[in-house]
């Protein structure tokens, strides 16, 4: 993906880790976007937020994630 987010992301984990980010990496650094955004300010969390993946919704009544998802063609 070729937005600004996910461009950032991947430059300053290659800086940092040498090597490519794997899915794991951007769910443990989403989840830490999260739990940052919880602790400075609760009601942040009720608005749409951008991360890697592109823009990002909790329902705070169900809990649920509501993320735009991609499917990517893998070649050999």
């Amino acid at each position: 993906m070729d937005d600004e987010e996910n461009i950032k992301y991947v430059k300053n984990y290659k800086e940092s880790n040498e090597k490519t980010p794997s899915v794991f990496a951007l769910l443990a650094y989403e989840n830490g976007l999260l739990i940052n955004l919880f602790l400075e300010n609760k009601e942040l969390m009720t608005h749409p937020f951008s991360v890697p993946r592109r823009e990002f919704n909790i329902d705070l009544e169900t809990n649920s994630v509501e993320i735009m998802q991609y499917l990517w063609g893998l070649e050999a």
